[in-house]
């Protein structure tokens, strides 16, 4: 993916270690003007190329990694933990299947909350609705959500209750990523120039070849795979009709799964099956990657194209890019529709002046 700007020599370039050979390009540029020429670039070859490409955007391009936040050390266990005081030590966290049941737990009262107030929420079987209401340890021992050992958690059929429940602020496995970019530069954006005081770090804007990435992380051909890989890779794509911030954020959910087959592979390494993993999904793709089988179809394949790009622009820059976001129809209003989006596009409008 030539993208005509050139990449900086002291960012991290995971192609080394990968059969792609640009597997991860990152750019630094200097300001706004440079970087909406360069989405205007990117979008333009994207539409010609019917490329298949997401976006995904962090206030911190160095603290912010593409950790979903259930496994993050800040935010994500500190509020699993807070949920399931009483249920679990603080030391039963080291644990990765204590650590599933806690995320289970927390999905749990989400959707028992929303159910006792008559919310509408995605339909799943009555099986599961049950089991859903009663007491945690009944329906976490049930196995009908899934289990972390078996590559079953998250189970494929609470995933658009799991997005309903990210998007209120519940800690999940799932990873967001927006079909629009400008959504997941207002993200950053405003994440950036909210938290600027704290850190002196630039904000970023990750684009991720789905296509590419789909045929790396989850390949059912056979013979595809040398050896099997730790991880499979899935992409949701939940109804939007109960979500009106997914729909308005053209929202997509990317979520790394343990595989089975590794699991019960007699050559992998058994501490990595007792701690918590936490590898964000640049990481975990390119290892996924090393696992491919160079002799096959998808090897070739891969072997010259970009999977992820990272743009960098300085934090100082975030109220310029938030200002020609406004202009584009790109606010809190649009992206929170409701009247909390309207309060949230009266803040920005205060914060945009402020930093200007």
């Amino acid at each position: 993916m030539e993208l005509g700007f050139k990449r900086i020599e002291d960012g991290k370039n995971l192609s080394k270690e990968s059969p792609a050979k640009n597997y991860c390009n990152e750019f630094n540029l200097s300001n706004y003007k440079e970087l909406f020429a360069f989405l205007h670039k990117v979008t333009l070859e994207a539409n010609l190329e019917r490329s298949n490409l997401i976006y995904r955007g962090v206030g911190d391009s160095i603290k912010h990694t593409l950790v979903p936040t259930a496994l993050r050390k800040e935010g994500g266990e500190s509020r699993l933990k807070d949920i399931c005081l009483g249920v679990f030590r603080s030391e039963d966290f080291s644990s990765p299947k204590i650590y599933s049941f806690a995320e289970m737990i927390a999905f749990s009262l989400f959707y028992q909350q929303a159910n006792a107030q008559g919310l509408p929420l995605p339909i799943v079987s009555t099986k599961a609705h049950s089991l859903l209401l009663k007491p945690p340890h009944e329906f976490v021992t049930s196995g009908i959500i899934g289990s972390l050992e078996d590559g079953g958690w998250p189970n494929s059929d609470i995933l658009p209750i799991l997005a309903l429940a990210q998007h209120y602020g519940v800690p999940t496995r799932l990873l967001d990523w927006s079909t629009d970019p400008y959504v997941s530069l207002y993200f950053a954006a405003k994440d950036a120039i909210n938290n600027r005081e704290n850190s002196p770090n630039s904000f970023a804007l990750w684009m991720l070849n789905r296509s590419v990435a789909e045929e790396i992380g989850n390949n059912r051909f056979s013979g595809a795979y040398s050896r099997p890989p730790k991880y499979h890779l899935e992409f949701v794509e939940t109804p939007q009709f109960q979500n009106p911030n997914l729909a308005a954020q053209n929202g997509i959910f990317s979520v790394l799964k343990i595989n089975p087959q590794w699991v019960n592979h007699k050559d992998r390494d058994e501490a990595e099956i007792e701690c918590v993993d936490r590898s964000p999904l640049d990481e975990a793709l390119l290892e996924i990657s090393k696992c491919l089988n160079i002799q096959s179809p998808i090897a070739a394949k891969v072997e010259n194209e970009t999977v992820f790009v990272k743009i960098m622009l300085p934090n100082t820059e975030a109220a310029n890019v938030l200002r020609v976001l406004r202009n584009m129809g790109y606010h809190g209003g649009t992206i929170f529709p409701g009247y909390d989006g309207c309060e949230k596009s009266i803040r920005e409008l205060e914060l945009i002046k402020r930093h200007s």
